[in-house]
């Protein structure tokens, strides 16, 4: 008798598990990781441009030797095009900044120029002529406008700038940018969050474990734009202790900050009114197409 009980204890048992309701199984979800990765891909990859060029360097004397020759160097870097006309925002570090930067360390003398620029959008292999529009070198910004007769009525994919949203700390963040020419030019989605807030030499949002290429953009999950990563370097007066051990240690912890979205999308319509007032936009940089507006607060 116990051992008939016992049975139909147990098939009650059974039964009741066949009979509980789906809702109480658990059910996979989606991978919403993957999803904002693919998305981010497809959105920002293809504004996302190359810009090659020559980078000319005169003067300098061993120093200027050592990084350049008669012919130039010749020199590549991920832009980001923002504006479908063939406005392609660059760091000014990756074009010729870098050396202009050394130099003034050094004492100046140095002039380094890139020449025969081309963008390249998409699949195009030769590329369009292009020219320096106009420099930030406070902000690390360099545009370059695309100026060839094949690109006449050609419009590009771009990244709005007016599509931004502010960044508050602990947002998460995306950086979506592109390998080398070693590695193919690779579009790699990579994430982040923030992880501090600067208000000197100006505002910036510094991210926390993202790794992001200078020039290149950093969004939030949803494809608005939060910022551009910049080099931001403190000059020898704001070193700590006014040594060049506090500049170095400068050009290693300003790699990466993110100048906010507005204030890009600001610095983008100055460098535009500089360039428009010039009788003539130049082709290579000079005092006159760089613009320094709103110094350091």
């Amino acid at each position: 008798m116990k051992l008939l009980q016992s049975a139909l204890v147990c098939i009650a048992m059974m039964a009741t598990c066949r009979l509980a309701p789906a809702a109480d199984v658990p059910v996979p979800q989606a991978d919403e990781t993957a999803a904002i990765y693919k998305r981010l891909g497809e959105q920002i990859g293809p504004s996302l441009v190359t810009v090659k060029y020559i980078l000319k360097i005169e003067g300098g004397g061993a120093l200027g030797g050592m990084m350049g020759d008669d012919e130039g160097r010749e020199a590549e870097v991920t832009g980001l095009m923002i504006e479908a006309d063939g406005l392609v925002l660059c760091s000014n570090t990756k074009m010729g900044g870098f050396m202009a930067m050394m130099s003034a360390m050094r004492g100046g003398g140095i002039n380094a120029n890139p020449t025969e620029i081309k963008v390249l959008s998409g699949d195009d292999t030769e590329g369009l002529k292009a020219k320096v529009l106009a420099r930030d070198t406070d902000r690390d910004l360099c545009w370059i406008k695309i100026d060839d007769e094949k690109a006449k009525g050609k419009t590009f994919p771009f990244l709005d700038l007016k599509a931004a949203a502010p960044a508050s700390l602990g947002d998460k963040l995306y950086a979506v940018q592109r390998e080398g020419k070693f590695f193919d030019h690779a579009l790699v989605v990579s994430e982040g969050r923030v992880g501090g807030k600067a208000r000197k030499p100006r505002a910036l949002i510094i991210p926390s474990g993202l790794g992001l290429d200078l020039g290149m953009p950093a969004l939030n999950g949803e494809g608005k734009l939060l910022g551009i990563a910049v080099l931001q370097v403190p000059s020898r007066e704001d070193s700590e202790g006014g040594d060049m051990g506090g500049m170095f240690d400068g050009l290693g912890g300003g790699m990466g900050m993110l100048l906010p979205a507005d204030e890009v999308a600001k610095a983008t319509e100055r460098g535009k009114e500089v360039a428009a007032s010039t009788s003539a936009a130049p082709a290579t940089p000079t005092d006159k197409a760089e613009t320094k507006t709103e110094e350091k607060k």
